[in-house]
């Protein structure tokens, strides 16, 4: 399958604003570059999306942030294509070792040396490109880091490549209920629990969350 593949280089108050239409266009997440200034925000979307359709989506969101009062300059907003081998490619280029507080998040074609206390996550996002770069997981990875103590049941709902899921176990939650609706990104998930030595500790379930029983959590 074809990719497209989106480039939004702006200011990092811009891509905070875009947050939620870029989560809707590709579910699984995009990645934000580490540049000091203006970044970029690179998100892969079905090829089935025309760039035009795309770039109508951002430039939408972008004029509705500003008429909310954020002062916001115009984006550059690049596209290409790309198919499923290059866009592995594309994404080791973004995924390196990422340090959230205790936690140190690292690609598994990638070594990392922890430091006392710290718990490594190793993942291979495949096709669910989640990897704690996103400023919301790592904010929830830091807020798990906080709340976790020990013995908790724990909901992950849009599991992606599985990182929050697979923190929290191996932070210390006896339990972990991952669900997500796309079955690939389902699959990458287990196995990234499994190389993990906790895929025995979370239950993954495809579903669109419209037909999850209520289960006691914390």
């Amino acid at each position: 399958m074809d990719w497209l593949k989106v480039d939004i280089k702006t200011t990092p108050e811009a891509v905070e604003a875009l947050d939620e239409t870029l989560l809707a266009l590709s579910p699984s997440g995009f990645v934000i570059g580490d540049e000091e200034e203006d970044v970029t925000a690179t998100v892969f979307l079905a090829g089935t999306i025309s760039p035009e359709s795309a770039r109508a989506t951002l430039e939408h969101a972008l004029e509705n942030a500003r008429a909310a009062g954020l002062s916001i300059r115009p984006a550059t907003i690049d596209f290409s294509f790309i198919n499923d081998e290059d866009w592995v490619d594309n994404y080791r280029k973004f995924f390196h070792v990422i340090r959230i507080g205790k936690l140190v998040i690292k690609p598994s074609w990638e070594d990392a040396e922890l430091n006392p206390g710290e718990v490594a996550v190793e993942l291979d996002p495949g096709l669910a490109f989640r990897t704690g770069a996103h400023p919301t997981t790592a904010g929830c990875l830091h807020f798990i880091q906080e709340i976790i103590a020990g013995g908790e049941v724990v909901f992950d709902l849009g599991t992606g490549s599985g990182i929050l899921a697979i923190a929290a176990a191996k932070l210390g939650s006896s339990r972990v209920i991952a669900i997500d609706d796309d079955a690939e990104a389902i699959e990458v998930a287990g196995d990234n629990a499994r190389n993990n030595g906790v895929g025995s500790r979370i239950d993954f379930i495809i579903s669109d969350f419209s037909d999850i029983e209520p289960t006691e959590v914390d």
